[in-house]
C-alpha cells in the first residue's frame, strides 16, 4: 500500500465518438498510453501492484488570489457601487 498524489496518465492517436442509448455523444479515448512515472504517484504505485491511496478534495478556490483581493480596496468599492444603485 502507497499513500500517493495523483498521476498523470495521457493516451494518444485516438479518440471516437460513439452514439449514447439516449441519443447523444459520448467519446472513448485512447491510443497509446504515455504514464508519468514518479514513485509518489498512483501511477507508479498501481503498475507496480501496490493498492493507492490517494487524498483528494474538490476545493477549487485559489486561496493565494483571494487573500491577495481581498487586501485590495477592489472589493469595497464593488459593494459601494452596488448599494448606489
Amino acid at each position: 500500500m502507497r499513500v500517493t498524489r495523483k498521476g498523470k496518465r495521457r493516451y494518444h492517436d485516438k479518440i471516437t465518438v460513439v452514439k449514447t442509448p439516449f441519443g447523444g455523444e459520448a467519446y472513448w479515448v485512447g491510443g497509446s498510453i504515455h504514464d508519468e512515472m514518479h514513485e509518489d504517484t498512483d501511477v507508479w504505485a498501481v503498475a507496480h501492484n501496490y493498492v493507492s491511496i490517494t487524498p483528494v478534495h474538490l476545493e477549487m478556490t485559489s486561496f493565494d488570489t483571494y487573500y491577495a483581493a481581498k487586501k485590495t480596496p477592489m472589493e469595497a468599492e464593488i459593494h459601494k457601487s452596488m448599494k448606489t444603485k
